[in-house]
């Protein structure tokens, strides 16, 4: 269509005057005035993409699909406390997210994931429960695989959420794994939440003191002591 104006006016000084060569130049001052100045839906579009890909990646470090979807209509206790820890992901923060069933410790770190990628650009990293992990440990026992080969992924990422700690069997095997990993994650400076329903003055005793000394440290246990969601 440019080419068509531009050949129109040379041959003819009046084909401005023609209909075709007056549309067309409208349609390129349109063009050129929202290349200049964005229109907000096309903002509002360029936002809704940019959750949908972090959405995404939550998706692939294996968030919860529940846990994905409540995240808009987080309310209360749970979201005031998310809020305040979200400063602690962005950093080398170890947490334990302790508490009864129910009142949402899960989501909590869904949203820490969720914010540490949308509002800080960081990775959300990966999601496991506790029993899945070391499951996938004790394959490698009939399948010729190593343990390295499962761990390493988990020793890596930027942000490792384990939840259902309490789920364990808390065997001596089961306590140095896990051991491993965080001394791992605490080396590299990663962030790292553990999520189980357990009581604080509890926390010693179900885990390894090592590992307590490593969240106090870095980060803290976290008593979710609001009422259940449920």
């Amino acid at each position: 269509m440019i080419n068509t104006v531009i050949d129109r006016m040379r041959d003819n000084p009046q084909a401005v005057a023609d209909p075709a060569v007056k549309a067309a130049l409208e349609s390129l001052k349109a063009t050129a005035e929202a290349n200049a100045t964005p229109s907000v839906d096309s903002e509002a579009r360029g936002a809704l993409d940019v959750e949908r890909k972090v959405l995404s990646e939550l998706e692939g470090g294996e968030y919860p699909k529940r846990h994905r979807e409540g995240l808009k209509s987080m309310t209360g206790p749970g979201l005031k406390k998310a809020e305040e820890l979200l400063p602690k992901v962005k950093k080398d923060a170890m947490l334990l997210l302790a508490g009864t069933r129910g009142n949402g410790k899960t989501q909590l770190a869904t949203y820490l994931a969720y914010h540490r990628r949308l509002t800080h650009g960081l990775t959300a990293g990966k999601y496991i429960k506790a029993l899945d992990l070391f499951e996938a440990l004790k394959e490698t026992w009939s399948n010729r695989s190593s343990e390295d080969s499962v761990m390493r992924p988990y020793r890596q990422c930027g942000m490792l959420v384990i939840d259902e700690i309490h789920e364990r069997g808390e065997s001596e095997w089961e306590t140095r794994k896990l051991v491993n990993l965080i001394d791992h994650r605490y080396d590299r400076m990663l962030v790292t939440l553990l999520v189980g329903n357990i009581a604080p003055n509890e926390v010693t005793a179900r885990l390894s003191p090592s590992i307590v000394s490593r969240m106090k440290e870095t980060g803290g246990i976290i008593n979710c002591d609001w009422p259940s969601y449920r």
